[in-house]
């Protein structure tokens, strides 16, 4: 086995060669231009009229945006050979960049590179070529590539129709589009939830019916930064020292504008224990577990950077936010079991969960 580290345009030089002496190639790209892989299908000639099978799973988020519409065009036509098998993910948290070489010799090629001009000629980037790879290394490689292609459906005409780049704006919250496929979960993930010890575990509800949902994972970023959220509009909340002068507000704010436009009596000691808690009561190390509809929609911890905010802005529907860490969200496709419901469906939009037992039972359950 021999391991070569190749920069951008060394990756570049060096594709020709190895699509030449290879039966079948295997790649999971995040991101695709027309610029980057315009040089990688001059190279498919060979590859192509031999029958070698070709699988790409590749990235069409549309929430990025990053991958251009011209390479989604083309990887759709390249889809009718027979021995082609192009499927998308449509999620900005695909971020592989990985090409199996299979063969006599087969080749691996792991690192930052996307199949972009830039990343083939200015962009500084780290590539890893292992030439001769062991059985080992080799299936753990493949098992990768198949977690991901396995379960990303086929690319077809409508991905592509309706596929829109777009360019990031500050707050990271976009609206419309297509829904964003479901990711499966990193191989690892478990692993890493499982090392977690919350301080003390906290259920959250994104709004009724989890209506908010969609908002709270749009402001989700590549690093799992986002946010939860709670209702109820008083103003912002580090303006009140005391319980009864927010009791006082969110009972004025009652009489004036919820109890008629709700069309419901509002219960100002529960809304007050609610904005008072969420403001007072998070620390560092907690854990929230956002539920709704009988289904675990996502786990963040609070952590040191965390903070509570007031954000008069109407990109996310509830003003009163903490900073997170979301360390899984995945909306669960099925109804969760009757232990899990039973527990966090009990009422209120935030409440903390005293049974001990839930967390190592919810983690060894998460799809």
């Amino acid at each position: 086995m021999k391991v070569t580290f190749l920069d951008g345009p060394s990756l570049a030089e060096k594709f020709p060669e190895l699509i030449d002496s290879c039966r079948g190639l295997d790649i999971a790209i995040a991101y695709i231009k027309m610029s980057g892989l315009r040089t990688f299908l001059k190279n498919l000639d060979v590859f192509m009229k031999r029958g070698s099978l070709l699988r790409i799973v590749f990235g069409l988020s549309s929430r990025q945006g990053i991958t251009d519409k011209e390479s989604a065009e083309n990887l759709l036509k390249l889809s009718k050979h027979s021995n082609v098998d192009v499927r998308k993910i449509n999620h900005s948290g695909f971020h592989p960049k990985l090409f199996i070489f299979n063969g006599a010799h087969p080749c691996i090629v792991v690192g930052s590179a996307n199949l972009t001009e830039a990343a083939q000629s200015t962009n500084a980037e780290a590539n890893l070529l292992i030439e001769n790879a062991d059985n080992q290394l080799l299936e753990s490689a493949l098992t990768f590539f198949k977690h991901y292609f396995d379960t990303a459906p086929k690319l077809k005409r409508k991905d592509v129709d309706l596929y829109k780049p777009r360019e990031r704006r500050g707050d990271r919250v976009f609206f419309g589009g297509q829904k964003e496929d479901t990711l499966p979960s990193p191989l690892r993930r478990k692993n890493e939830l499982e090392m977690i010890w919350p301080n003390k575990l906290w259920k959250i509800a994104p709004g009724s019916d989890a209506h908010c949902w969609e908002e709270w994972v749009n402001a989700i970023d590549d690093d799992g930064e986002g946010m939860v959220a709670i209702g109820w509009d008083v103003g912002d909340l580090v303006d009140f020292d005391t319980y009864d002068s927010l009791r006082e507000a969110v009972k004025q704010k009652a009489e004036d504008d919820w109890n008629r436009n709700w069309g419901r009596k509002i219960k100002v000691k529960y809304v007050t224990d609610q904005l008072w808690t969420f403001k007072n009561d998070i620390s560092i190390g907690d854990v929230f577990v956002v539920y709704s509809e009988s289904r675990v929609l996502g786990i963040a911890i609070v952590t040191e950077e965390s903070k509570y905010q007031y954000k008069g802005s109407r990109s996310i529907s509830y003003e009163n936010q903490i900073n997170v860490k979301y360390k899984w969200y995945k909306e669960w496709i099925t109804r969760a079991d009757d232990k899990i419901v039973e527990t966090l469906g009990k009422q209120g939009t935030l409440r903390l969960v005293e049974e001990d037992w839930l967390w190592d039972y919810l983690v060894e359950r998460l799809p």
